[in-house]
């Protein structure tokens, strides 16, 4: 067994710029998009397929984190002491996401990055980028919820925006690819809606004959 060496951990404060290239790509590597499904960098990381020992946390499975850019981290001196913690966590998240990939029928090597999201939605992974690839749908194509004469208001954009982030990808001949209602009113509130008008909101957006939740 090896040892944890913590002096390669690193963070980005700047990782939304890094995100937003990555985005713009055609295909996704599929061991680069398990690892940013994981909220990993996957240019700067060094990862360990052995038992590790770490001198506070004991044994470690794999896989191991040696050096890793945690995307969801933010570089605040204050939480250096936690960052040996934030690696295993950040392990342990990829090897779940791994288990759950290896488990499918995937065949290529690479995929589109919508095809990545809309199966990590599938599995409710979500990374902390997700909101940048939501945020880019409605540049891609015209707004569906459109009203005469150019009426728009805070509430409509943010109806439209949840149906751009949880139901763009839905499958109706998968139901296990469609949010739970408190999904969708969990991120409405978050964004400043009211609860009432979030429960709604997410009632209007729910495909027709599916229940609330949770998915079949």
């Amino acid at each position: 067994m090896t040892d944890v060496d913590a002096s390669g951990i690193k963070c980005h404060g700047d990782w939304k710029d890094l995100i937003r290239d990555e985005l713009q790509l055609d295909t996704w590597d599929t061991q680069d998009a398990l690892l940013l499904l994981a909220d990993i960098w996957p240019r700067e990381v060094q990862i360990s397929n052995q038992l590790t020992t770490h001198s506070r946390y004991g044994a470690i499975e794999p896989p191991v984190l040696v050096r890793a850019g945690l995307l969801n981290i933010e570089c605040n001196g204050h939480l250096l002491d936690n960052y040996d913690r934030l690696l295993i966590l950040a392990g342990r998240r990829l090897g779940r996401i791994r288990r759950l990939w290896e488990s499918g029928d995937h065949t290529e090597t690479r995929y589109s990055p919508e095809y990545f999201v809309k199966w990590a939605e599938s599995k409710e992974i979500c990374p902390c980028w997700l909101d940048l690839w939501s945020s880019r749908l409605p540049e891609r194509k015209a707004l569906r919820l459109s009203w005469g004469g150019g009426h728009n208001t805070a509430l409509l954009t943010k109806l439209e925006e949840a149906a751009c982030r949880f139901w763009e990808l839905y499958d109706p001949t998968d139901p296990s690819t469609a949010p739970t209602n408190a999904q969708v009113m969990d991120w409405l509130i978050g964004q400043g809606v009211a609860k009432r008008v979030a429960e709604v909101m997410a009632q209007i957006l729910r495909a027709d004959g599916l229940p609330p939740g949770p998915r079949g």
